[in-house]
């Protein structure tokens, strides 16, 4: 591909992430803007910089050193994970995992296509398996309330908390194999 043809592609990317990410936000609070005035429940801007301001502090620094630390890493892929959410723990991993096996480099024009294809990947994935836990929703309502059930639940975050601490203990932030470390168990357990 010669460079002009190089130069659009990429032009073309970066528009199509752009206007992707000002619709998404448009979208995600356009929804609660809606909401508020056609119930007329606006809160009180006390109110809201009180709740939100712990919130704020936490994810605008996060969001802003996510944006740039990921971007040489997923390269145009970075708008779709952003929008898409769960970068550190879904999309990232995702797309190393798929840079690894097919032995790409990052930073590179074959990487940046690998990455875009495994987060688009996911990102359908996620969407499914919401879609698919949304639709059986009311037929495992039954199931769902029941004592059993209700008294596993209180276990699912400890759970995920220690699934996470493993992951930071593996060597290859990849996914790598967990596979001869019967000793991570312990922490966690």
């Amino acid at each position: 591909m010669n460079k002009n043809g190089l130069s659009e592609y990429t032009n073309s990317v970066h528009r199509i992430g752009r206007t992707g990410t000002v619709i998404a936000i448009l979208i995600m609070l356009g929804i609660p803007v809606t909401m508020c005035t056609y119930f007329d429940m606006w809160p009180k801007a006390a109110d809201l910089l009180m709740f939100c301001g712990g919130l704020l502090a936490l994810y605008v620094p996060t969001g802003i050193v996510e944006s740039v630390t990921y971007t040489p890493i997923l390269g145009s892929s970075i708008y779709m994970s952003l929008i898409t959410g769960n970068v550190s723990n879904i999309k990232l991993p995702c797309a190393l995992n798929a840079l690894d096996i097919v032995k790409a480099e990052q930073n590179t024009d074959e990487g940046d296509a690998v990455c875009t294809i495994a987060i688009a990947v996911s990102s359908l994935i996620t969407i499914a398996v919401v879609i698919v836990g949304v639709l059986m929703l009311v037929p495992l309502q039954p199931l769902l309330s029941s004592p059993t059930v209700q008294v596993a639940t209180s276990y699912m975050l400890p759970a995920l908390f220690g699934c996470m601490f493993i992951r930071l203990m593996v060597t290859n932030p990849a996914g790598g194999k967990i596979t001869g470390k019967w000793k991570m168990m312990i922490a966690p357990f």
